[in-house]
């Protein structure tokens, strides 16, 4: 036969698919030299350590809330106790059916709702759990429980009490571990402020001051955000006093006043008890004071078990708006007429029983209310103020003094009610109101009478 011709276009073609076969065992060469050492497959190499285990941490938790701003670690403390078993999944495999069982003599008010089987208060099954999942039930006990702190804390607010239309207050959460009651064998101090809002004003965070590590502990994680701020300090030393300083932003809203604010702080102790099992297979059971967990699953894995016992202290929210005090007010002259030149009236203000001249903030003194309308801006007091008795009544009182012209201004011909408004030092409100006549000037003086114009 003679040969056949090919066109360039097939000549191309067969180039190719030639090239393409080369590099193919070009590569399958490079492949098994780079493994022939390998005796095994490579499935069988093993993961760090950390990445083939679940981790199984059961928490009995003690907690108390008062209203109050400290707490002593000799002091017994009365609350609630509650305890969570948490499975985490660390492990490269999903965790198929995991269940958890508790056992315990006390008795129980509830448990967690979720994936809770009926007719069992304490079983759970949970779905398959894959990596990097967790769940954890939990278990609430009747009654209140007696537990001594480890630690004492304290809640510190400066000021306490903010007047319209607010202002910065700073809490000061110190907290002192004490030497506990357990065999420890490492140790968490948390502390957290929290912002809020109600319906007398909005806050936030505006700055924070860590807790200094100077003479030891080790701030492990720490966070601020507009809402709250909080600190976790690792290993503390027993003895040292570790505070938290923040700087919130609060502001009053409309028509009230003035407040008293206490914002939500909490201190939790956490101490992990000696000590940390590993343990192989499809379950795995850990012991607590209140009773016994147990974790089942389907699947074969390594577990690490640990036990911790948790105190928390909370200090619960406060906010109060302020309902002004009754004070007295006295504007001397009592009869004011309209075409007078004299610059300035005065006002005598005594505040009631319990409280004293002293008290009152003269710079936030004015004039806000005349015959029961609110002005459309306050006339403020002006000038030196001076402490006194004007009325020899044996009870102290404040003078003021207002510009008689632009007091002038306002009014008309005929009886006026003067309502005047301020702060006591603490931001503590007050009002007081007095009536006086105005007429429109002097007519004339005869044999001591004075006869006017009204």
């Amino acid at each position: 036969m003679g040969e056949t011709t090919l066109s360039t276009e097939e000549m191309v073609h067969r180039r190719k698919n030639r090239t393409k076969e080369a590099a193919k065992v070009f590569l399958l060469l490079v492949f098994l030299l780079a493994f022939w050492p390998i005796r095994e497959p490579i499935s069988s190499v093993s993961a760090e350590p950390d990445q083939g285990m679940l981790h199984v941490e059961t928490m009995t938790a003690y907690r108390y809330d008062t209203e109050g701003d400290a707490i002593s670690h000799s002091v017994a403390l009365t609350g609630e106790r509650s305890e969570i078993s948490d499975l985490r999944n660390f492990d490269s495999r999903p965790v198929l059916n995991p269940k958890a069982n508790f056992t315990t003599t006390l008795p129980v008010s509830s448990v967690s709702e979720g994936y809770l089987i009926p007719g069992s208060r304490y079983r759970w099954q949970f779905p398959n759990l894959d990596v990097g999942k967790d769940f954890g039930p939990t278990v609430w006990f009747e009654g209140s429980l007696s537990f001594t702190p480890d630690l004492s804390a304290s809640r510190v607010m400066t000021p306490s009490k903010l007047a319209y239309p607010g202002g910065t207050q700073t809490i000061t959460l110190s907290v002192t571990p004490r030497e506990t009651e357990i065999a420890e064998q490492m140790r968490c101090i948390s502390l957290t402020v929290s912002a809020s809002e109600d319906d007398s004003i909005e806050s936030s965070v505006f700055s924070v001051t860590w807790p200094s590590m100077s003479e030891g502990g080790e701030i492990t994680h720490r966070n601020q955000t507009d809402e709250y701020a909080t600190c976790d300090i690792a290993k503390p030393k027993i003895g040292i006093t570790y505070t938290l300083v923040v700087a919130i932003n609060i502001d009053l809203k409309d028509g009230i006043k003035a407040v008293e604010y206490k914002p939500y702080a909490y201190v939790r102790d956490r101490v992990y008890l000696p000590s940390f099992k590993t343990i192989n297979g499809s379950s795995a059971t850990s012991e607590t004071e209140t009773g016994t967990w147990t974790w089942k699953t389907t699947s074969q894995h390594t577990w690490l078990c640990w036990n911790s016992i948790q105190k928390e202290v909370e200090f619960l929210s406060y906010s109060r708006a302020l309902q002004p005090i009754e004070a007295t007010a006295d504007f001397t002259p009592s009869t004011l007429y309209l075409k007078s030149k004299r610059k300035s009236v005065t006002c005598y203000i005594e505040v009631p029983r319990g409280y004293n001249a002293t008290d009152i903030d003269s710079s936030s003194v004015s004039l806000t209310n005349l015959n029961g309308e609110l002005l459309d801006a306050p006339l403020h007091a002006m000038g030196p103020s001076e402490i006194g008795d004007y009325d020899r009544d044996g009870v102290r009182d404040l003078a003021v003094n207002f510009d008689r012209q632009a007091l002038l201004r306002l009014l008309e011909v005929g009886e006026a009610r003067l309502t005047v408004e301020g702060y006591l030092k603490d931001a503590t409100p007050f009002e007081g109101t007095d009536t006086i006549r105005v007429y429109r000037s002097i007519l004339k003086s005869c044999r001591g009478f004075v006869y006017r114009y009204r």
